[in-house]
C-alpha cells in the first residue's frame, strides 16, 4: 500500500497529454508506472495473505492433538508440576514430577512424587489400583466387577475413555467449552520450538503450548484460575488476595514405548496399608456429620428460571437428595453428572433431587450447564444461606434426606466409587431404612473411623462458606 500512495503522488501521474510530439512517450512512461505499481501492490498483498496463512490456528493446532493421540496405541511422558501459593503475605511452593503410561485399550500408570499430592493409580486392564503416598494406604478395585455395575467415574472413567476415546467427540465438547482462542506466538521449551496458544472457557483461560512438528504433542500447560478465584471469594472474602499459579511441563516423550507386564503392577512400599476406601486422619474424629439424624432444616430456593422451589413440601414425605455445588470446583463437575443420573434412574420411584449451587448467580450456571451439556434441576444459593444451614464445610457435600425428613447420609468430597453407593444407599432409603441410626449407633460402639463412603475424597473447598 506504501507503494502504491508513493506512485499517486508521483509528479508523472499530473502530466496532461495535449502535446502532441511527445503523448506517446508520455502515455508509455505513465502506463510503465502503473504495471510497477499494480506489480509492487500484488507482491505486498501477497505477503500479507501468506503472512495470515501461516500463522497457526489454535483451534486447528488443537484439533491436530487429538487426532494424533486417537491413534497412539502406547505412550510415556515425564511431567513436571509446579503450583505456587500466595496467601496473607505468604508463598508456598508445592512442585512434584509424575510419569504417565499408556497402552491401550486398558493399561496405564499415573506414578506422581513429592508433594502432598504423590500418589500413584495404575491399572492392568483387570484392576485399577489408588494409592496415596501421605496415607501409606492403597485400595484395590475390580474393573469388570465395577463394569457389571455399571461404574464409570472417578479413576475407572480411564480406562473408559482410553477404550472409548474419540477425537472428534473430544474435540466437539473442548470446542464447547472454548469461548475464544488466540495465537500468542511461537516460543522455544527446552529448546523445542512451540507454538503458544490460549483458549478462553467460562471457567478458566488456559495456555498451551504445542510441539512445531505434525503430531503437535503438548509441552506446556497452564491454566489460569484467577476467573474461578474471584468467583469464589465473592462468597469467601478470606480468598479475595489469594492467588494461585500452576504449570505443566510435559517432557520426554516416547510415542512408541514398549512396556511389560511389571510396568503396570503395583508393588506396596513398605508399610503401606491395604484399605476398602481412604482416610485422612482426624477428619472424622468428631464422628459422623452433625446433620446425621436431625430433621432436615426446610428452606425456599428458585430455579433458573426463577420457579419457587419449597423443600417443605416434600420433607417427611419423599426422599430427597440435595447436591452442594459450584461450577468453579472440579470435583463438583466430576460428580454432579453421576448424582444427577443416579437421582434421575428414581425419579419415578419418588426421590427429589436438588443441585444446590452455592454463591454463583443465574447467568454463571446456565451459561456453564449449556456448555457442558448438563440438565440438572438446579436450586440458587447466591448467598450461601443453605449451604450455611446445611453445615458446609467443603463441596460437593451430597445429602441424603428420607421419608421421615430426617438427615441420613452426608457424603463430603467425590470418590471412584460414588455411583455404586449412593445406589445403595437410595434403594435402602425408598424402603424405609433408618442409615443415620445404624451410623449413629456404629459410632458410639466403636472409635471413629475416617473413612468416607465414597471413596477417596476430594473437595475443592474446605471453608465454611459465609451466612
Amino acid at each position: 500500500m506504501a507503494v502504491g500512495l508513493q506512485i499517486f503522488d508521483s509528479p508523472g501521474l499530473n502530466q496532461t497529454f495535449s502535446v502532441k510530439g511527445d503523448a506517446a512517450v508520455k502515455k508509455t512512461a505513465l502506463g510503465k508506472r502503473l504495471l510497477t505499481a499494480t506489480f509492487f501492490l500484488l507482491v505486498a498483498i501477497g505477503f500479507d495473505v501468506a503472512a495470515s496463512a501461516a500463522e497457526p490456528q489454535p483451534m486447528d493446532l488443537l484439533r491436530g492433538a487429538l487426532d494424533f493421540l486417537g491413534i497412539l496405541k502406547s505412550a510415556s511422558v515425564d511431567a513436571d508440576v509446579s503450583l505456587q501459593i500466595k496467601m496473607m503475605g505468604k508463598e508456598q511452593v508445592v512442585d512434584s514430577t509424575a510419569t504417565l503410561r499408556v497402552v491401550r485399550p486398558d493399561r496405564f500408570a499415573w506414578i506422581a512424587e513429592g508433594g502432598p499430592m504423590g500418589m500413584t493409580i495404575m491399572s492392568d486392564g483387570k484392576s485399577m489400583v489408588r494409592y496415596v503416598s501421605a496415607l501409606q494406604q492403597y485400595a484395590v478395585t475390580s474393573i469388570d466387577d465395577a463394569a457389571a455395575l455399571g461404574g464409570v467415574s472417578g479413576e475407572l472413567a480411564i480406562v473408559d475413555g482410553l477404550k472409548t476415546f474419540d477425537p472428534e467427540k473430544a474435540f466437539e465438547m473442548l470446542s464447547k467449552l472454548i469461548t475464544e482462542s488466540k495465537f500468542i506466538g511461537a516460543e522455544a521449551i527446552d529448546d523445542v520450538q512451540c507454538d503458544h496458544c490460549r483458549y478462553e472457557t467460562a471457567m478458566a483461560t488456559i495456555d498451551v503450548w504445542f510441539e512445531q512438528a505434525e503430531q503437535h504433542l503438548v509441552r506446556r500447560v497452564v491454566p489460569d484460575l484467577t476467573s474461578a478465584l474471584s468467583r469464589q471469594a465473592e462468597q469467601q472474602p478470606a480468598l479475595q488476595d489469594v492467588q494461585v499459579s500452576w504449570k505443566v511441563n510435559l517432557k520426554n516423550w516416547d510415542t512408541e514405548a514398549k512396556f511389560t507386564d511389571a510396568d503396570f503392577t503395583f508393588d506396596p512400599p513398605a508399610g503401606a496399608k491395604k484399605v476398602e476406601s481412604f482416610s485422612r486422619p482426624g477428619h472424622d474424629a468428631a464422628g459422623p456429620h452433625p446433620l446425621v439424624g436431625q430433621a432436615a432444616p426446610p428452606f425456599e430456593s428458585v430455579d433458573l428460571e426463577r420457579n419457587q422451589i419449597k423443600l417443605a413440601e416434600f420433607l417427611g414425605k419423599q426422599v430427597i437428595v440435595l447436591d452442594f455445588w459450584a461450577t468453579w470446583c472440579e470435583p463438583c463437575v466430576a460428580a454432579l453428572p453421576i448424582v444427577n443420573e443416579v437421582t434421575g434412574s428414581y425419579k419415578d420411584r419418588g426421590v427429589v433431587f436438588y443441585a444446590v449451587n452455592v454463591g454463583e448467580d443465574q447467568p454463571t450456571i446456565t451459561v456453564f450447564l449449556k456448555q457442558t451439556n448438563l440438565d440438572v434441576p438446579v436450586a440458587l444459593d447466591e448467598k450461601s444461606s443453605i449451604a450455611g444451614l446445611y453445615g458446609v464445610t467443603g463441596i460437593p457435600q451430597t445429602v441424603l434426606i428420607g421419608k421421615d425428613g430426617k438427615v441420613q447420609v452426608v457424603h463430603i468430597g467425590f470418590g471412584g466409587n460414588l455411583k455404586e453407593v449412593l445406589t445403595a444407599e437410595l434403594e435402602q432409603l425408598i424402603a424405609g431404612k433408618d442409615l443415620a441410626d445404624e451410623m449413629l449407633s456404629a459410632s458410639t460402639k466403636t472409635s471413629p473411623t475416617a473413612e468416607s463412603a465414597d471413596g477417596a475424597e476430594v473437595t475443592d473447598s474446605e471453608a465454611a462458606p459465609a451466612n
